[in-house]
């Protein structure tokens, strides 16, 4: 049997959302027969399969210097077990981390790396990241001659810093998401909207609330009033309430914060349409591989979205799409395309199942563990 070790940084308390995402590729990496070990943090005790192997102390330097300290405690870790593959969800790339890689690739593993997002780069922001990233890029030429393949979420390219690369398409944990029991219909009154996210410029929110108002403005007395459920926390979220008391729209739109379990299900019960990120250009990126909308169609909601998705081709009536920029969206033809919507959540959560499990997204890098 294969024994892996899936190197992550990922901290389950302040990214839950990501932890259960590698959770999933890790159950379906087991579910092909691997035996699986894998790295995390929670807080300031670093895990191995949820036994803590080292605590530090996360004070104000502790970002940078674990950057440079991380990779001799994975060193020792790989070194004392009998791994055949080291996965590695990307977090620094520098010289200590490309020492590992070669320890590891001397040694006889396979070495993959797994990049969340591509590109990343308009990401960043501050001076400090934009010096890291200079960093980085730098140590990056190096990675050519210690590592089998690169995976990677987000925008179509052919291989990245010079290494043989493969796209990957976000999966969903069907088990996490009971479909909705509301069946699909327009309400007469109003029509409620949700929108999920650690929130950032690049989700367009801003764009939403924009063209609410333009709607509201223009809105008849016969046509339906629009809610808008702002759930999740992040960078734009006091932004976007500036915005909603300048433009007055205290009454159609909710900021929850974050929320989870029972709190969300009954979030997504009390809704008809989710909302995914409408302005993925702004980090150069016109194609995508959301979670949100994967997490949307196992509850069995209708969704709209502004970027292509190969998991989602065009003809789907259960999702609508828009310009990838900061035109208008013309909530007029939403409501006109959900009066019309024949799927029911049923059919929508029954596309999940089928398409989008973890088990199914993961057979590209099952058959490069098999090469």
């Amino acid at each position: 049997m294969t024994n892996i070790l899936y190197v992550t940084h990922v901290d389950c308390i302040n990214d839950p959302g990501v932890f259960k995402k590698i959770e999933s590729q890790k159950k379906a990496m087991e579910s092909y027969g691997y035996t699986v070990d894998m790295t995390w943090f929670n807080g300031n005790q670093l895990l191995l399969n949820g036994r803590v192997i080292e605590s530090v102390n996360r004070n104000l330097f502790y970002k940078f210097s674990s950057r440079f300290t991380y990779p001799k405690v994975l060193s020792d870790i790989s070194n004392s077990n009998n791994y055949e593959i080291i996965y590695i969800r990307k977090s620094y790339i520098n010289k200590p981390f490309i020492n590992f890689l070669k320890i590891n690739k001397k040694q006889g593993r396979k070495v993959f790396l797994e990049i969340p997002t591509y590109p990343y780069v308009k990401e960043l922001s501050g001076l400090v990241k934009r010096l890291l990233y200079i960093n980085e890029a730098f140590f990056s030429l190096f990675l050519k001659n210690v590592i089998d393949a690169i995976f990677y979420f987000g925008q179509s390219k052919g291989d990245i810093w010079g290494v043989r690369s493969i796209q990957l398409e976000n999966g969903v944990a069907i088990e996490r998401f009971e479909q909705k029991t509301n069946i699909i219909k327009l309400k007469k009154d109003s029509v409620n909207f949700v929108g999920i996210a650690n929130i950032s410029r690049w989700h367009g929110y801003d764009r939403v609330l924009n063209s609410i108002n333009v709607y509201l403005s223009k809105k008849t007395e016969t046509e339906s009033n629009i809610v808008f459920h702002i759930v999740g926390d992040g960078s734009e979220f006091d932004n976007l309430k500036k915005i909603v008391k300048n433009l007055n729209l205290d009454d159609n739109v909710f900021f929850h914060g974050l929320k989870y379990g029972k709190e969300l299900d009954d979030i997504y019960e009390g809704v008809d349409i989710a909302i995914d990120a409408m302005a993925m250009f702004r980090k150069g990126m016109n194609e995508t591989s959301s979670l949100k909308t994967r997490e949307y169609c196992a509850k069995g909601i209708p969704f709209i979205t502004a970027c292509n998705d190969r998991s989602f081709p065009s003809d789907l009536d259960f999702r609508l799409q828009f310009p990838n920029d900061d035109s208008d969206i013309d909530f007029s033809h939403v409501l006109a395309w959900y009066k019309k919507l024949d799927a029911t959540s049923h059919d929508i959560s029954k596309y999940a199942y089928e398409k989008l499990s973890w088990n199914k997204m993961m057979l590209k890098v099952k058959s490069e563990f098999q090469k």
